[in-house]
């Protein structure tokens, strides 16, 4: 056996201090296999839309770093407390049996409700205003129509684009684990 292949032998298993085959526990629950995403929704027209809303590849482009004033600090602070709002939301209404789509709705309807655009929805052409990975779904979920189940684990990333303030500076919370919750 060489060398290389010795190597990705060790690093395929994992050893206790003594040597012995250990196998790692990640808890039990079910793998997601992908079910079906209902159709897009529509931002109404007055809240202020990014430059991917309709092709769904920005036009922006960040060539170097960028130090921000205060009136974009500003702005910045508003989408994240907004976001923090609309996910306290969902956190009270996640539960077993409801679906990520029925999540992505309320964070839809939570969003237009704020004159916000769900920065997720037709960025890089994904089809949600929510990103919601659910147990083997290492990140960007797409909401589906499958119930969430006891003992699903669930990360939940809101991201909101406020007066045209571009997303995703800040706010991120995951694994909300459902049986906490009951």
């Amino acid at each position: 056996m060489t060398t290389s292949k010795m190597y990705l032998n060790i690093n395929r298993t994992f050893r206790n201090i003594f040597g012995q085959k250990t196998k790692q526990n990640f808890g039990k629950y079910n793998i997601v296999k992908p079910g079906k995403v209902s159709t897009q929704m529509t931002v109404p027209d007055h809240i202020p839309k990014p430059s991917y809303y309709l092709t769904g590849e920005p036009t922006e482009l960040i060539s170097c770093e960028e130090i921000k004033n205060t009136e974009q600090i500003s702005k910045m602070r508003d989408s994240c407390q907004l976001a923090a709002r609309i996910l306290n939301e969902v956190e009270g209404y996640i539960q077993v049996g409801k679906t990520t789509d029925e999540i992505d709705k309320l964070v839809f309807s939570s969003c237009v409700e704020n004159n916000a655009y769900p920065s997720p929805l037709n960025y890089k052409h994904f089809p949600k205003s929510v990103c919601t990975s659910v147990n083997n779904v290492a990140c960007h979920g797409i909401p589906d129509d499958r119930p969430l189940q006891d003992g699903d684990i669930v990360n939940v990333d809101i991201t909101v684009i406020i007066s045209y303030f571009l997303r995703k500076y800040l706010f991120h919370n995951s694994n909300i684990h459902l049986q906490k919750m009951f």
